[in-house]
């Protein structure tokens, strides 16, 4: 079992949630108005190239920046490994677990934890190693804007505010659209909006595990 967690220290989600509803048109403009009002970098401006250039290589749209960027540093979590996060956000509410064994190696028994916060479920898989990382986080549902980078897409967002900022999902349901982007290779997660009514009502971050 392996996987790919988030990197790089955020700053640390308030106390507080706190829901941002913003109005789009569509486009690029409505891309650059979710990214203006997140305090999100300007990622992948294309510019024009030379005339006598070479064939230009198609560059990132804001609509793809900005996805990639929800995909790779969208969950405000810098350090997901249980201890880390119970030191940054407390005791947790309440622990679940069960075993199970490894994909790889029957004879290795791993425990599947859900830790749970108000607002937040974290699920790992927990490897029955003595020496290594043991702690993969497979999937985070998050219900409180405080734990997202981009909280104008978060909980409470409209499904047209989703598809204006981030395009066509990849995949949906009657109630769930869905995408994996990501900035670079092996990065990133598959995020999944779930909707109550025309409302996200909580997100998923599902990271890729082997």
């Amino acid at each position: 079992m392996a996987g790919c967690r988030p990197e790089g220290p955020p700053d640390r989600p308030s106390a507080a949630s706190s829901t941002m509803i913003v109005s789009t048109s569509s486009g690029r403009d409505s891309a650059m108005s979710i990214e203006a009002a997140t305090s999100a970098p300007s990622l992948g401006v294309a510019r024009t190239p030379d005339a006598d250039t070479a064939p230009s290589v198609e560059l990132l749209t804001h609509r793809d920046s900005l996805c990639g960027d929800l995909a790779e540093n969208g969950f405000l979590i810098p350090d997901s490994r249980r201890k880390a996060v119970a030191a940054r956000l407390g005791r947790p509410d309440s622990v679940r677990s069960q075993s199970a064994p490894n994909t790889h190696n029957p004879a290795q028994m791993d425990t599947i934890v859900d830790v749970f916060y108000s607002g937040l479920r974290l699920h790992y898989g927990v490897l029955g190693v003595k020496e290594g990382e043991t702690d993969i986080l497979m999937e985070a549902d998050v219900s409180d804007n405080r734990y997202l980078k981009y909280p104008a897409l978060g909980v409470g967002t409209t499904v047209e505010a989703i598809v204006n900022a981030l395009g066509q999902p990849e995949e949906r349901t009657t109630n769930t659209y869905s995408y994996s982007c990501a900035l670079h290779i092996m990065s990133g997660a598959t995020v999944y909006f779930h909707f109550e009514g025309d409302r996200v009502k909580f997100l998923t971050y599902s990271w890729y595990t082997d």
